[in-house]
């Protein structure tokens, strides 16, 4: 399904639509996949980067 000619109000109830069919919050606000998702998209830090949460819980940390 092509997405970009579609209007933004059309846009935000296929994404509502969607997310109620997968069972998922429309909104994100975890840190580590907005990190994810930011690095994804080439807007944040590099794909290689953790964010705070996830280094924190690597193997081999306290």
């Amino acid at each position: 399904m092509g997405l970009s000619g579609m209007d933004s109000e059309a846009l935000e109830r296929w994404v509502t639509a969607s997310c109620q069919d997968q069972g998922v919050d429309v909104r994100v606000s975890d840190p580590l996949t907005l990190s994810r998702v930011s690095a994804l998209l080439g807007t944040g830090p590099s794909p290689g980067a953790r964010a705070p949460a996830e280094r924190e819980h690597a193997p081999g940390r306290g």
